[in-house]
């Protein structure tokens, strides 16, 4: 009976594995001509062939003369059988889109890598069990942060030496001030992000004098040089920072839900959710504080779990500790403190002993916020300041549609981005589950992020990668519900061999391995703004005025004059904007003392005046539709876009184009920039 299951299983398996490896060679080197079936000829046509002939190999084996009995005793088994073979065949077609358009990149290989291990694992094999050391859950984390790495390293230094984000340089150039003072107050507090700041002016601090020691370009006075000559690796090594926390959350991610939980295995299902999440992915390329609060909230309740289970003081203590520091880094962080909170409730003792805890765990909390920002405190006015300025009541595209819709939205697209719609429908099935156990700790699971998701949707304006403290929560119950899942088909169907878990994870997690190889390979591709400042600097002579917004090329900051709308609504130069600040006060990142290149910001639709243009003497006009397409998507019922649509409607209708280009898939990316000679400059 065994070897006739086993004689079966090898006849299933292993013509899905010629298959699919023949279907890779073929992909890899196909022709560019499209072939019968289509663009992905190889790919379709071995599909076909696959399925045909697992089918027939399924209808033969209930026949006793074929001599090979099925190891599925029910009808149900045999669907399910059926289901497995669908998603590797499903798996072709990614294969395709993996290896079909260009050259092997790390994260193409991290695919190919998961698609063969997967592959090797279906086949069964007489004798010991050889392959136990790939069920050691070291080992099987250790890939899945292996891969997490390389998927987040792969285009990690898109767009550079230009800064596509407009948050980035905000950061980089707090901690530049800061050197160049010598003043620990960043003097900036609107996320606050000062413990980001703190660590990227150490890191600065150290690779400056590395260069001084080696003798390289830029020496100890030259500050201003280094930051110039030195602009790409800087940046570099702030995302790399990034890098770094997001890799010690998928870690982090498999020891909670293997705590959590009591099951390694769902730590590990929650760690392959957490490598692979294309908004996690997203935004560990970035210097950005979203990666460092997650990675703190995430420690934080790793230490509530600790208290619920054993009460211990140092993990109260150090819980408030980093609750401090999460709220320093990222005010919406404090929010893990109302689940502390509630662990302490939950800890065993008497009720004077808990009463202790909760003091102690607030006075830590605080000091722990004081040592991540102490200007925070000693320079309350300016926090306040930036705060206010930081949560505007409107921005357009991030306008809220009221709680419920905003709540609505939460649950469905930015979810959906973040762990795929089949992982957020497991998080809803984990979530569920955890209501019908009593476990306090898998009630404390589900705290933080009802709490946090009920916050955010209360917000004036509504942003997707605001859920990204709650992506590690999702991951861990789309694991536990996946766990519960696979054992519940098990003890119906009567597996008899782990293949099935393999490929129903990789029916889940597929999708966001291709959400993220997409993503990367976007990421090389040209940007239209670094095609069209290479034109600009190509055809627009130096010295002329320039009128620009956000999300336009970024060019030399000594090349040409540029003029964006200021916050009063006029037209005017950089300089003279940053003077009027000065009356107030001049943030950090709005010097430019030790810019090499201009990012240009504002919006030209805020423009108050049209004739300000003839008046300041601008030559030409540069706009993208980034800003335009989404006062068009606003609608007609938001009055200051229907406003800001007549600015550029008019100016451009006045105005002679000169250049326009646009995103083409597979070629180049970003948003359309048109270029305009303004009508009094003809």
């Amino acid at each position: 009976m065994m070897e006739t299951r086993r004689t079966h299983s090898l006849q299933l398996f292993l013509l899905p594995l010629v298959a699919t490896a023949g279907c890779l060679l073929l992909a890899a080197h196909r022709s560019a001509t499209p072939g019968w079936f289509g663009r992905y000829s190889p790919s379709y046509g071995l599909l076909l062939v696959l399925c045909a002939l697992n089918t027939f190999l399924l209808w033969r084996s209930v026949w006793r003369p074929m001599g090979v009995t099925s190891p599925f005793p029910t009808l149900a088994a045999r669907g399910l059988e059926l289901a497995l073979l669908l998603a590797t065949a499903s798996a072709l077609v990614v294969a395709e889109q993996l290896f079909g358009t260009r050259a092997f990149a790390p994260s193409d290989a991290a695919a190919l890598v998961l698609m063969a291990a997967a592959c090797v694992q279906i086949i069964p094999r007489p004798g010991p069990d050889w392959r136990r050391i790939r069920y050691s859950p070291a080992v099987l984390l250790a890939f899945i942060v292996v891969v997490g790495a390389l998927v987040r390293l792969h285009a990690i230094d898109f767009g550079l030496p230009y800064l596509y984000d407009p948050d980035e340089n905000w950061f980089v150039a707090i901690a530049r001030e800061m050197l160049a003072d010598q003043n620990p107050n960043p003097g900036w507090f609107g996320h606050p992000g000062t413990p980001v700041v703190y660590l990227l002016a150490a890191l600065y601090g150290g690779f400056h004098w590395i260069v001084e020691v080696l003798g390289l370009p830029a020496h100890s006075a030259e500050l201003h040089a280094f930051f110039k000559h030195y602009h790409t690796e800087i940046f570099l090594v702030g995302r790399l920072v990034s890098v770094a926390f997001a890799v010690a959350t998928i870690g982090l991610t498999y020891a909670v839900g293997a705590r959590l939980f009591a099951s390694r295995t769902v730590g590990l299902l929650a760690a392959a959710f957490m490598a692979l999440s294309p908004l996690h992915v997203m935004y560990s390329r970035l210097i950005r504080t979203d990666i460092q609060a997650t990675f703190l909230v995430l420690t934080v309740f790793w230490f509530t779990l600790d208290i619920v289970e054993r009460g211990r003081s140092r993990s109260v203590l150090l819980a408030g500790l980093l609750t401090g520091v999460a709220t320093a880094t990222k005010y919406p962080a404090a929010l893990i403190g109302l689940t502390a909170v509630l662990a302490i409730c939950f800890m065993p003792g008497s009720a004077k002993r808990r009463l202790g805890m909760l003091a102690g765990y607030l006075g830590a909390a605080a000091l722990g916020l004081f040592i991540a920002s102490p200007y925070l405190l000693l320079d309350m006015q300016t926090a306040i300041t930036d705060l206010t300025l930081e949560a505007p009541a409107w921005v357009v595209s991030h306008s809220d549609r009221g709680f419920l819709a905003d709540l609505a939205w939460y649950l469905g697209h930015p979810f959906a981005f973040a762990v795929s719609a089949g992982g957020a429908l497991f998080a809803v099935a984990g979530i569920v589950l955890c209501l019908k156990d009593r476990s306090p700790s898998r009630w404390l699971a589900l705290s933080f992020p009802a709490v946090f998701l009920i916050f955010i949707a209360a917000l004036p304006l509504r942003v997707r990668h605001w859920i990204m403290p709650l992506v590690p929560f999702l991951c861990t119950l789309a694991g536990y519900a996946l766990f519960e899942a696979l054992r519940f088909m098990r003890r119906r169907a009567s597996l008899e061999f782990g293949v099935w878990p393999v490929f129903v994870m990789m029916a889940v997690t597929l999708p966001l391995a291709k959400a993220d190889v997409t993503r990367s390979r976007q990421l090389q591709l040209p940007d239209t703004r670094t095609l069209a400042g290479d034109w600009i600097m190509a055809h627009i002579p130096p010295g002329r005025s320039l009128v620009v917004e956000a999300w336009t090329p970024q060019l030399p900051a000594d090349r040409y004059r540029y003029l964006v709308v200021g916050r009063e609504g006029r037209l005017v130069d950089p300089a003279t904007d940053r003077a009027r600040k000065r009356e107030g006060r001049l943030r950090p990142f709005e010097r430019s003392d030790f810019e090499a290149i201009f990012v240009p910001y504002g919006r030209l639709g805020q423009l108050a005046d049209l004739t300000d243009i003839e008046r300041v003497g601008g030559d030409y006009l540069i706009v993208t539709d980034r800003l335009y397409s989404n006062y068009i998507a606003e609608g007609n019922d938001c009055v200051p876009c229907v406003a800001a649509i007549h600015v550029y409607d008019t100016l451009i209708a006045s105005s002679k184009r000169v250049y326009e280009l646009g995103p083409v898939e597979g070629r180049r990316q970003g948003p359309k920039v048109s270029i305009f000679q303004l009508a009094h400059r003809d």
